[in-house]
C-alpha cells in the first residue's frame, strides 16, 4: 500500500510540475515542426489528461514493480549477493529489470491511452478533452471531426493504438533507469560518509539515471511520437517501419548537423531536462513519502 500511495503522489507531482516542458518537446519531435505546432503558446494544452492519468500510472508502476521485485529478491536470496566492491550481481540485475519491466507494463496500460490523448491535444489537434477522446475514438482525421459526432464506446481501442511503441521505448528505458538509480542508491548506502544525507542524494540519483535513459531512447521516442500524432488514422501509416521510412525521408532543418541521426534525436535536450527534473523529483517525492508513511505506523 506504501508503494501504491508514494507512486501516486510521486507521478502527479512530476506531470503537474514540468508539463510545459513535455509540452515543449512534443512540438520539436512534431513533423510541422516547433512552430506550427504552437511554439510557446498553450502550453498547458493537454494537461487535463495528465492530471486524470497521472495518479493511476504512478501508483501502478511502483505497485507493481516492488511487489515484483520483493518476491523476485526473496526467492533468490541466496544467490543475490553484493561484493565488498558494490557491484551488483547479474541475479539481481535480471530480478530489477524483470520488476522494472512488469512495472512499465502495468503503467503502460494507463500511460497509453493518456499520452494519446495528451500529444494530440499538446500539437494543437484539438483545443479541448471531450473533442479529442470523440476524434481518437471514431477514429478520424481532426478536420473530419464535427458535432455531430460523439463518444464511440467501440472506437476505445483507438486510444490504446499507440501500445506496441510505447511498450518499445518504455520497457529499455525502465530497465536502465531503475538498475542505474538502483546501482546508485545501493553504492550510497555502502559509502559511511554520505549516511547522513542519503535521503538528499536519492533524488539526484534519480535525475542522472533519468537523463541517461531518457538521451539513449530518444529515438524510440521521436517514433512514439509521430505515430500518436499522426493524422491518417491508417494502421498501415501508423506501423513502426512506416514511420521510421518517413522520418529518414524528411529534408533536414536549418541547423541539423548530423544528418539522419540528428532526426531521430529531435529534442533530445529537452526530453533529458524534462526527464532529469522529473527523475528527481519522482523519486526524491517517492522515497521521502514512504519514509513518512513508514513512520507514522
Amino acid at each position: 500500500m506504501d508503494s501504491l500511495i508514494a507512486g501516486a503522489a510521486a507521478g502527479l507531482l512530476v506531470d503537474l510540475s514540468l508539463f510545459p516542458i513535455d509540452t515543449v518537446k512534443t512540438r520539436i519531435q512534431s513533423k510541422d515542426g516547433f512552430i506550427a505546432s504552437g511554439g510557446f503558446k498553450n502550453i498547458y494544452k493537454g494537461l487535463s489528461a495528465v492530471a486524470i492519468g497521472s495518479v493511476p500510472g504512478g501508483a501502478a508502476f511502483f505497485f507493481s514493480y516492488d511487489t515484483v521485485r520483493s518476491a523476485l529478491f526473496n526467492r533468490n536470496e541466496i544467490e543475490i549477493q553484493r561484493n565488498a566492491s558494490s557491484q551488483i550481481s547479474s541475479t539481481s540485475f535480471a530480478c530489477q529489470a524483470i520488476a522494472a519491466m512488469c512495472g512499465e507494463t502495468s503503467a503502460c496500460c494507463i500511460r497509453v491511452p493518456v499520452e494519446m490523448v495528451k500529444q494530440q491535444m499538446q500539437a494543437g489537434f484539438y483545443h479541448d478533452l471531450r473533442r479529442t477522446l470523440i476524434g481518437i475514438t471514431n477514429n478520424l482525421n481532426p478536420s473530419e471531426l464535427t458535432d455531430k459526432h460523439r463518444f464511440h464506446f467501440r472506437g476505445i481501442g483507438h486510444l490504446f493504438s499507440g501500445m506496441p511503441i510505447m511498450l518499445l521505448r518504455e520497457l529499455p528505458f525502465s530497465v536502465i533507469q531503475m538498475s542505474l538509480y538502483e546501482l546508485l542508491k545501493h553504492r550510497i548506502q555502502k559509502e559511511q560518509s554520505l549516511a547522513g544525507c542519503y535521503y538528499y542524494l536519492l533524488p539526484l540519483s534519480g535525475a542522472v539515471s533519468g537523463g541517461i535513459a531518457a538521451f539513449l531512447t530518444t529515438p524510440l521516442d521521436v517514433i512514439k511520437t509521430r505515430i500518436m500524432l499522426d493524422k491518417s488514422r491508417s494502421a498501415e501509416s501508423r506501423s513502426i517501419s512506416t514511420v521510421v521510412k518517413r522520418i529518414v525521408a524528411e529534408p533536414q532543418r536549418a541547423g541539423d548537423r548530423f544528418g539522419v541521426a540528428q532526426k531521430f534525436f529531435r529534442g533530445a535536450s529537452t526530453r533529458v531536462l524534462w526527464i532529469s527534473l522529473g527523475g528527481g523529483i519522482f523519486f526524491g517525492t517517492y522515497e521521502f513519502t514512504k519514509k513518512v508513511l513508514a513512520s507514522s505506523r
